[in-house]
């Protein structure tokens, strides 16, 4: 049986070719200011050698980064304190079969924890949802299935179900994550949500998603604000299948119903990336796009209730675009980062009432990027944003944006 169309992902060709950039030889760990002139915000550039720097804890106080820089799979996760640098905690990985899952990781609210998945529906291997201590290093198996080594198919699969996690996001409380999780075997394929406590425990059931077909929801989960709602984007293989886009379920398995759905076949889907502070909007991208080398604007707000779709795309003519966002965690401002434009790499703020947009550095970030586009810029509660460095792995800039 073939995997779903959305597992292997034509932008493996950037993170190539940012690999490629990366081996190129980098400078000594430091933390220097910028010697760009900016307005609006100040930067800081960040460098963290031989790392592939993620994401930024959501009060702004850490950094975490795989390291080493290519070929982290089976390396180490590492967490640094963000104003000095200094390496924390890190995660042996060498023991996980399928390797991590760049896309998966995330912050718990307070950062005491980090959550990912490994490559399973990538290589074909099992793997497991995982929990780090940020404080010790420490890794728990959160959906130990018992099972380990190549999936199979047919007679070579197994008689009794093993289950695939991904996508996994904490509830805003930290006490429990929500994932998707897939079930496989020679009889049995499904993909269903699931909601297990970070103190370990059965998983429980939120929703059945597909009974037929594993891997659907395969990244693109939130949980709102209030956590009462959970968002997911289904991706069936079938570009034309009406059921694929954001849907929105209750976290007790109530109020099933699909938010957005495809409306550009060009574009496809859309898949969730986060949520504003008030619940009301998505930041959503569409990876059919993407994968299609689609020349515009792949990012776009989309209001929960009525399921309208605003697309982010740059005010600059053809073919400047937006390349990265990230919604406020406190307020409704998005942050905007453009690509081909004079000069590039620059960050704006939108106000999606008015659509007025406020340059905050136009003199544009030395480099910018996902990396993958599920890695976004950081929006932290102290008012800071970490923008990864794109083909720059090991680097990133550092923003602090005013009021």
């Amino acid at each position: 049986m073939s995997m779903p169309s959305h597992a292997s992902r034509a932008v493996r060709t950037l993170t190539a070719l940012g690999a490629m950039v990366a081996l190129v030889g980098l400078p000594a760990t430091a933390a220097e200011p910028s010697a760009t002139p900016t307005s609006g915000a100040d930067v800081r550039h960040i460098l963290i050698e031989d790392t592939r720097i993620v994401s930024m804890s959501p009060d702004g106080s850490a950094i975490v980064a795989l390291r080493p820089a290519v070929g982290f799979r089976r390396g180490e996760l590492c967490v640094f304190e963000t104003d000095t640098l200094r390496q924390r905690s890190c995660a042996d990985l060498s023991g996980l079969g399928a390797g991590i899952r760049l896309a998966s990781i995330i912050w718990s609210p307070d950062g005491a924890h980090i959550a990912f998945v490994e490559e399973a529906f990538q290589l074909f291997i099992d793997g497991d949802l995982w929990l780090m201590d940020t404080a010790t290093g420490t890794l728990t198996n959160l959906d130990d299935d018992g099972f380990e080594g190549r999936m199979g198919i047919g007679e070579q699969a197994p008689t009794e179900p093993i289950t695939l996690p991904a996508a996994p996001v904490f509830t805003p409380d930290g006490s429990a994550v929500v994932y998707s999780r897939s079930y496989w075997s020679a009889d049995l394929r499904a993909n269903d949500l699931a909601v297990v406590p970070v103190t370990g425990g059965p998983a429980e059931r939120i929703v059945l998603v597909d009974a037929q077909a594993p891997g659907v929801v395969f990244e693109g989960i939130v949980v709102s604000p209030d956590g009462a709602t959970v968002y997911f984007s289904r991706s069936a293989p079938g570009p034309g299948d009406r059921a694929n886009g954001i849907w929105s379920v209750r976290l007790d398995g109530s109020w099933l119903r699909q938010v957005a759905g495809a409306t550009d076949p060009g574009l496809g889907e859309p898949y969730v990336q986060s949520v504003s502070a008030d619940g009301t909007t998505l930041l959503a991208w569409y990876p059919r796009a993407v994968r299609s080398s689609l020349d515009g604007d792949v990012l776009a707000l989309i209001d929960v209730g009525s399921g309208s779709v605003t697309s982010l795309g740059s005010d600059e003519p053809a073919p400047a675009t937006v390349q990265m966002a990230a919604l406020s965690p406190t307020d409704d401002r998005v942050l905007l980062v453009t690509r081909r434009t004079t000069p590039d790499h620059q960050v704006w703020l939108l106000d999606p009432a008015s659509g007025s947009r406020e340059p905050v550095v136009p003199d544009g970030l030395f480099e910018a990027g996902p990396p993958d586009w599920s890695i976004i810029p950081t929006w932290a509660t102290d008012g800071r944003v970490l923008v990864p460095g794109g083909a720059a792995l090991s680097e990133a800039s550092l923003l602090t944006i005013g009021e």
